[in-house]
Order: structure tokens, then sequence, then C-alpha cells
């Protein structure tokens, strides 16, 4: 259902676009009250039953899609999982799990309108919803930005206060959505009928920063209808840089809204720009509208990779341009970035209606085997006929370069090698950093939380406990068991850049806690309550566990020790990227030995000169490049080729006729040869 969602509505195939499986694994755990994504899998739990205040098994349709919309979001804003971003991150999960209900109920059968409840999350789960996107705070969740259960960004992120707050502030994105979905008030539009609770006014705001406070304001918001409210929060979720704020996303979502309308000014743009008023972001809409010509946003960043390499390796971008009407525009443009770096179809754009039109520059962006720095293009429109009325008239495209020197060799090359060999002792072994995720209580208790932490033991890296009452430490390698404690250790940061296959080896030892009851046919794969992850991340701040084939949560019904062998995640090739070692323990029994790892090392595989007859590539050679070519049927290294005339080159081929062990190249004026 998911899957058929995503290609119906927004033609995107799986959650990365590239139609990649969709693996769900379900029976987690017993008593396990959580469903997550980790970056290639989903996994749910079967819940502790509502009897004990807990959820049913968390296999339900909108939870299902809450998760893989994580997975989306992934592969296009990526939103950093933490503050106003990380908020935005949850909020737009929430939306998909309410737009997939809403889809199965149009699509498969509207009687399962007694059965879901779009604006509710997780309402067949539980005995209340999670969450609601009518009444946010009806479950202690903010409906105004700065409003009552708004938690405060001045903050530093952890799992104790949920990354400041991502799961509460979430509310806000859910308001807005809700309102251009169905309205204000009653409800209004095409899907009035699906309108909850609404009272028309926001909540006043007195703290913080000046410019953010406001009295308790009235609004009206027109309902657009689910299909419209999805169309604009997908296209704003591919938009938002890593970072945003709910300002960023209030501007995207605006210039959303006027490009497919045509018209900055058109009930589309009030009723987006009202929602984002109703929940505390920007002013309400203007009227009498003034409309402003010209470009619709100032400015956006774009990676330079495309799905091929080569010289017909291209993607396009669309910059959207409001003219009046019988207008033309003049398009002129500047930058570090040149003729080798994009394309423009012309210098010109018309209308010749009597209607205000929005029309698209279609920029081309091609991918060259340059490494250099990030460039812009910086674009300057003339338009007639604007009267009085105000221009934008720059824009500014900054290319994100991904390019990097490749390595070259055979075998394997070594990023990181680590033996733990040092004196025992708590402290974090050089270049890495433990981040306790549940707090160290100080308070004198037998069953404080956090007394399990990672530290050097027997020249292992291992999790080590302290009493509760005491702070005696335990044994090398045992833990305290009755101490809730979730700590991660990280890495220093790896450098796979110019690499492709990235692989993880360490020896290890673990007992933590198994689920006996959970699979007695499979013993190798018992349920788990207190265990090991390893986990990655790409800004050292944000970890996604991998929880599926070598990298299961490790655990044992006794300690027990082996080694690990495998291949990363494919997209960590080619990047800079942190590991780390999670340990989690409940505060029920188990253990009492918990985990160690030694002899850790990461390597990678670099690229391989060409060795293959025929094959070939092509690339853009400048006049003073220096340009790696790289054979289009395998991607290995043909030639790495310095232009140090003052002549354009164009789109040479390479192509390898002879192949030997011993080479060497030689050039003439614009030829290079192998032999």
């Amino acid at each position: 259902m998911v899957y058929d969602y995503w290609k119906s509505k927004h033609n995107r195939l799986s959650f990365d676009g590239k139609d990649s499986k969709i693996k769900s694994f379900i029976h987690s755990s017993f008593f396990y009250d959580n469903a997550f994504w980790n970056g290639s899998a989903m996994t749910y739990g079967d819940g502790t039953g509502t009897a004990a205040n807990g959820f049913r098994p968390l296999t339900s349709l909108d939870v299902c899609g809450h998760e893989i919309g994580h997975g989306v979001c992934e592969f296009t804003a990526d939103l950093v999982y933490e503050k106003e971003s990380g908020a935005m991150n949850e909020g737009f999960s929430d939306i998909w799990a309410a737009a997939i209900e809403y889809y199965a109920i149009k699509n498969i059968d509207p009687a399962l309108s007694a059965v879901y409840k779009p604006f509710s999350i997780g309402e067949q789960i539980a005995t209340l919803p999670l969450r609601r996107m009518d009444k946010p705070k009806a479950m202690g969740d903010p409906d105004t930005y700065g409003g009552q259960f708004w938690r405060t960004q001045n903050c530093t992120p952890s799992a104790t206060n949920d990354n400041c707050g991502v799961h509460t502030n979430s509310g806000v994105l859910n308001k807005w959505f809700y309102l251009i979905a169905v309205g204000s008030h009653a409800g209004s539009g095409p899907d009035a009928a699906f309108a909850g609770e609404d009272d028309g006014i926001n909540d006043a705001v007195t703290a913080g920063p000046v410019e953010l406070q406001h009295p308790a304001n009235t609004y009206q918001v027109s309902g657009l209808g689910f299909d419209m409210a999805e169309k604009i929060s997908y296209l704003t979720e591919l938009l938002l840089t890593t970072t945003a704020t709910y300002a960023e996303a209030r501007e995207v979502s605006i210039a959303v809204a006027t490009d497919i309308s045509g018209n900055p000014c058109s009930a589309l743009v009030e009723s987006v720009t009202n929602a984002w008023y109703a929940v505390g972001v920007g002013p309400k809409f203007t009227k009498p509208c003034t409309i402003t010509y010209g470009f619709v946003s100032k400015e956006a960043a774009i990676l330079e990779s495309s799905v091929t390499n080569g010289c017909a390796a291209t993607k396009t971008f669309n910059i959207g341009v409001v003219l009046p009407p019988n207008s033309t525009a003049t398009i002129s443009a500047s930058g570090s970035a040149g003729a080798l770096d994009y394309t423009l179809p012309g210098n010109t754009l018309t209308n010749t209606t009597v209607v205000n039109s929005t029309q698209n520059i279609v920029v081309t962006i091609k991918n060259d085997g340059v490494v250099e720095g990030d460039e812009f293009i910086q674009l300057s429109l003339a338009i007639t006929n604007t009267g009085i009325n105000p221009i934008n008239s720059r824009y500014r495209l900054t290319i994100l370069d991904d390019d990097v020197i490749p390595v070259i060799g055979v075998g394997q090359t070594q990023l990181l090698n680590e033996t733990f060999t040092r004196a025992d002792g708590f402290s974090d072994p050089a270049g890495w950093t433990e981040r306790l995720e549940i707090l160290e209580e100080t308070t004198v208790d037998p069953e404080a939380k956090g007394k399990n932490q990672w530290g050097i033991f027997d020249n292992k890296l291992a999790i080590t406990g302290r009493e509760g009452a005491t702070g005696t430490q335990l044994p090398n390698g045992t833990y305290n068991s009755n101490s809730n404690s979730q700590t991660l250790i990280k890495s220093p940061m790896i450098d796979a850049r110019g690499l492709s296959v990235v692989t993880l080896k360490f020896d290890y030892t673990v007992q933590g806690e198994v689920n006996l009851e959970g699979a007695v046919d499979d013993f190798e794969n018992l349920p788990v309550y207190d265990y090991m992850a390893v986990a990655f991340s790409l800004d050292g701040i944000n970890f996604t566990e991998l929880n599926s084939g070598a990298y299961r949560q490790f655990a044992s019904l006794q300690p027990t020790s082996g080694t690990v062998s495998a291949v990363l995640p494919a997209s960590l090739a080619n990047k800079q990227f942190y590991l780390a070692f999670r340990w989690f323990n409940d505060t029920n029994a188990g253990g009492p030995y918990s985990a160690s790892i030694d002899n850790l090392t990461v390597s990678g595989a670099p690229r391989t000169i060409e060795n293959d007859l025929n094959h070939n590539g092509r690339e853009n050679l400048g006049a003073q490049q220096e340009v790696y070519f790289y054979s289009i049927q395998d991607g290995q290294v043909l030639a790495k080729v310095n232009n140090t005339s003052t002549k354009d080159l164009g789109l040479p081929t390479y192509l390898l006729k002879k192949t030997g062990i011993v080479g060497s190249i030689y050039s003439q004026p614009n030829r290079v040869f192998l032999k």
C-alpha cells in the first residue's frame, strides 16, 4: 500500500526513487513498543499491549507510512534529526501517514473511514492516538510556533531531550498540513468531511525573540483538499535544506504554491500563507495582493552528480519565473560556473497571454569529471510591462561538486585500524567520543540510570557498569542489568572519498539479554532486550542503526564470541562518515556479560585501472582542466588528463585498445596515447 501510494501520487519508486526493495521485519521483539526505519529496512515490535498502557503490534498502516516516510526524507531533504529540522522530519512522516490512510479510503474501500482516522497518528495501535494533527495540544504537542508545549531550541540535542523536542515540535507542521488540507474551523474545500477540531485561534507568544512574539491571533484558512496539500508538501520536502527551519519551510512552500498556480496572489498561495500564520510562522496573506514579478524564490543548491557518468551525464533544475501579461524576460548569467558546468535553453522567456504566467528556466547541470570546489550561477532578469509592481530580478544557484581524486590500486585501502590497547578505564579511546543517550543519574539509587558506559578493559572496547548505590565498578565487561542505559561511542571521522566498497571487520564477545520465548526454534536469532548495535552517521550527530544481516542487534543466551566482516551500506562509499557502537539495556535481568570489541578495521576498495579492451568513456575537457575519465561499462579508471592548452578539447573519447603489464602515457598536441 505504501509503495503504491508513492508511485501513484508522486511518481516515486520506493523510498529512494530507485525502486529499492522495502524490507520489513516483524516480531522484532515481544513487549517492544517501537517501530523504526534503520536506513535500509523497517522493523516492527509486537508491543506490550494496551492493558499495560503500551501498544498493540506496531504494524498499522499509518505507522508503516510514517516510518518509510523517514526513508523518503533521507533521500530527499535529509533533514537533520534535531531541533526544527528534526521536528519537520517527524512532521513530514506524520503527513505521509495521514496521506496514505486517506489514499486507502479513497482508492481501496470507503468503508475504511470507520477504521482509519487520517489526522490521528497511531490510533489503531493504542487506546488514544500518539498525535493529533487537527488538535496537537490534546496530546501535549504545540499547534503554535513558540506556544504552549513548544520545546525550547536553546538546548543541546540528546536522547533524553528528544533531540530538542523533535516528536513534540512536529505538531506545528502537522497543524499546518491539516489546515491546508481541510481548512480551519468546521472545515472547507473538497475534503471538509475529514475535518476534526479547530478553534480558529493560535497561542499568544510572549517569550523568546521579540520578532517572533505575538498575541493570540484568529485565522481563516480555506482547505485545498488532500491531493493538493500532499503535492505542496512533497515538493516542499524536495527543496528544503538539511538544516531547514520552519521559516525556511514557509518560504519554500509559498514558492511551490506560486509555481503551481502561476500566480503569487492566487487562492492557493493565500491558503498556504494563512496556514503558516495560523501556526505562528510569518504574517498572514496581504490583501489586496501585489504581485512580485520575476523569480519565485531567491536561491537554491543542487548536487552536480547524476545517475550516469560521462559527457552526456546531466540533470535538470527548474527555476520558476512569474511574468506579467504580454511581456518578455531577458535572462543574463554570470558567476563562477561556466559553459562546461551548465547550459540554458535560451536567453528569453515570453508571455503572450493577457494574464500572468509562471514559466520555468530549465538549467541543465553537467556532471563533469573535474575535481573542483562548489560553483554558482547568478541569474538576472530584465522584464517588460511590470508597471509599478516589485521585481525579484536575481537568483543564485549553487552547484555542489562531488568529484574526488580516485584512490587507485588493488586490494584494500585501510581507513581505520584500532586494537584498543591501553590501560583499563572509562576514558574514551583516542579520537573516539562517547555520548550518553540516557544520562547517568547522580542520586543514590540502586537502580540508577546510565551506570553502564564504554571504556577500554582488558585491551578491548567494552561496556562496563557500576553498582548503583556505591558507584563501585563491576568486573570488566559486565554490566548493571538494573540500570536502564543507552550509550553510543563514536569513531573518528572515516574518509572513504575516492573509494568504492567499504568493509567493516571486528572481533566481538557479547551476551546481554534475549527473549527465550520469542523464537524457541531459532536460538541464533532470538529477539533481544539488552544488545549492542553498529550505527553510522554522515554528520556525527544523527546515527542510524544497522539491524539486519551481519549487522544484527548483538545479544546471546550465553557469552558468545565471533568476527564480523561485512560490507557497509553502499551509501557510505565515496563519503566521509562516522561509525559507532551503541549499547542498550532495560531494567530487567540480563548478562552478566555485556559486549566487547577488538581488532577493528575499516577498509575501502580502491578504483582499478581499466583492463578490458574496448571499454571507453567520454568527458568534457576544457582548457586548463584536469579530468578523470571513467569507463561507462564498469566505472573503472581510464585516464587522468591534464589539458594544459588554452583550447577547449570538447568531448574526447578514451578507448582502451591494448592492455599489458607495463604502460606509459605520452602526448602530442590535443592527443593522448596509451602504449
